[in-house]
């Protein structure tokens, strides 16, 4: 064999204009459509490219932002357009460049990585898991009116500052949800396939909610309707939504909720009065932790609850890691590890961390393994709110 035939592909960091156009043409050809925002990520990500000598291959992006868990922000990033050339496929181009994304981003300070993909076996190889899922509704618009009235004052084109702050107060109530940065609601706006429409409602001139949906013409009559940002205080604001919503039924017979726009189980469902919403699963996201450390003692834990657990990571590069987990009033400081371990996994570590599954349940599954019982259930009380990303990327 030559020595051209074994040489490894070259990881670019800062490719040239033509190098980036080639790797936009392998990304359009990989995920089928169209990528016209594509230098807006360039422009706002971390780029890696791998090239051989007749060019590019392969490459992603990452996207740095901040994610909540117990209601602190932590630095994280998302993994995007990972995609390579067919005829490199299977050669490890895909995992040489997201491998030196994670590399650079643990060296910037980033606690977390997360991923949308249709394929998790692929990224728990390196990795990742299942942090959470997403799904679109389709729900009768009639439905809609059996919802609670509420005195609310609708507006249209509420100020997109009012927006930006409510939704960075709501965001933090989540386990997994993003703080936007300000250029990615330009770029959700520049994506979506329709001309987006905005209203708001307002008490006391206070923003409470807010939802954008686009409207497309149906073949024969009436129109569709894509709701895809609904964010809203308490139950009166997203019951004063839903309302305002309700009163398109003479053009529009369905409402569709675009995938992670709500919750999963969605609590619309405990207004609708009859079965007749539909759900279509989507893929599923999912978390890695690169900083061990950084992630256990920034987000917050349950304010009522005293710990103390020792872990060892198991696997990956952070294998042989060990740490006392001492928590109290909502806060976490490390110590070294002591005592009774838990072993955990990489993938077990980032399950258990992002709360869609219990230590129980991943000691189950063989992610988690120890073998005091106490150590589980006391893990099982400090993640228990289940995550929510509504954002894809």
């Amino acid at each position: 064999m030559s020595d051209d035939a074994m040489r490894l592909p070259d990881v670019l960091d800062e490719p040239t204009d033509d190098q980036w156009e080639q790797y936009v043409s392998i990304a359009e050809r990989s995920f089928g459509v169209p990528l016209p925002d594509a230098p807006l990520l360039r422009g706002n990500g971390l780029v890696r490219l791998a090239a051989d000598a007749e060019g590019v291959i392969g490459g992603a992006i990452a996207l740095p932002f901040t994610q909540y868990f117990g209601g602190r922000p932590l630095s994280s990033a998302g993994l995007s357009l990972v995609c390579v050339n067919p005829s490199a496929r299977g050669d490890g181009v895909a995992r040489m460049v997201v491998d030196s994304l994670v590399d650079h981003l643990r060296e910037r300070g980033v606690a977390l990585v997360a991923l949308w993909t249709p394929s998790p076996g692929i990224y728990r190889r390196w990795g990742w898991e299942v942090a959470g899922g997403a799904s679109a509704y389709t729900v009768p618009v009639t439905s809609l009116r059996t919802m609670p009235r509420r005195h609310s004052s609708v507006v249209a084109d509420p100020d997109p500052g009012s927006v930006f702050a409510l939704h960075a107060e709501l965001a933090g109530h989540w386990d997994g949800a993003l703080h936007r940065p300000g250029w990615w609601w330009g770029w959700k706006a520049s994506a979506a396939a329709k001309e987006r429409h905005h209203y708001g409602v307002t008490n006391d001139d206070r923003l409470d909610g807010y939802v954008a949906y686009s409207t497309q013409p149906l073949p024969e009559w009436g129109q569709s309707m894509v709701v895809e940002d609904l964010w809203a205080r308490d139950g009166a604001a997203f019951s004063a939504l839903c309302t305002f919503l309700s009163k398109h039924s003479s053009f529009t017979p369905y409402i569709r909720f675009a995938p992670g726009v709500l919750p999963s189980p969605p609590e619309l469902s405990l207004w609708l009065p009859q079965y007749d919403w539909h759900e279509h699963p989507w893929h599923p996201w999912m978390l890695r932790i690169i900083d061990i450390e950084s992630a256990l003692t920034t987000r917050g834990w349950p304010v009522g609850v005293r710990a103390n657990i020792s872990l060892r990571m198991v696997d990956g590069p952070m294998a042989g890691t060990e740490l006392d987990l001492m928590i109290e009033d909502g806060k976490a400081r490390l110590g070294h590890g002591s005592g009774r371990q838990v072993m955990l996994t990489e993938r077990g570590a980032a399950a258990w961390f992002s709360g869609c599954w219990s230590a129980s349940r991943l000691a189950r599954a063989g992610l988690i393994t120890t073998g005091d019982a106490h150590a589980l259930a006391t893990m099982d009380s400090l993640v228990a709110t289940r995550p929510w990303l509504p954002d894809r990327f």
